[in-house]
């Protein structure tokens, strides 16, 4: 199997977004949290918000925003721009709010779901850190996979229509 890029590009990619990563993190947790704890506590949960987040963003890059998704989701976001345009790192927060539509920081820094998306997110960033430390391993698995799925294809269609589909998911 070959790679779309070369090792080096890989590594030099991947570590990027790992950057990326952290600083995305470290304006959740130095900027985001603040702020919603000393600004917005108690306030309309509206377009301020956003501005002044936004406002903040641009002191750290000129890539990183935040915006607003369904449901009161905020969406922590940085372009990679050295590699697309278009390709992005995003890290997804729930901001609580009461029946009147204002923001509740005890509510939203102890929601399990916040507390589950920052795990993934940071298990995430683990991960891109073990591709890089075990390139070689991880290129030899897809190796043997691409071998175990041509061999697979080649079985009667009449075998592999019968197999159990949630143990064989092969895309």
């Amino acid at each position: 199997m070959t790679t779309k890029v070369s090792k080096e590009d890989f590594v030099k990619e991947t570590e990027k977004r790992i950057e990326v990563r952290k600083t995305l993190y470290e304006f959740y947790e130095n900027v985001y949290l603040p702020m919603l704890c000393t600004k917005f506590d108690g306030k309309v949960y509206n377009k301020r918000l956003f501005t002044a987040l936004n406002k903040e963003a641009k002191k750290i890059h000129n890539w990183l925003y935040v915006s607003e998704n369904y449901g009161n989701t905020i969406l922590i976001r940085m372009r990679l721009y050295e590699f697309n345009y278009n390709d992005v790192e995003t890290l997804a927060c729930k901001c609580i709010t009461n029946a009147d539509g204002r923001i509740l920081f005890d509510a939203t820094i102890n929601d399990k779901t916040n507390a589950a998306w920052i795990k993934n997110y940071l298990s995430d960033t683990d991960e891109y850190q073990y591709a890089i430390d075990n390139y070689e391993e991880c290129l030899k698995v897809a190796n043997e996979m691409e071998e175990a799925v041509k061999k697979y294809n080649k079985l009667p269609s009449v075998f592999r229509n019968n197999m159990e589909k949630e143990y064989v998911s092969i895309y």
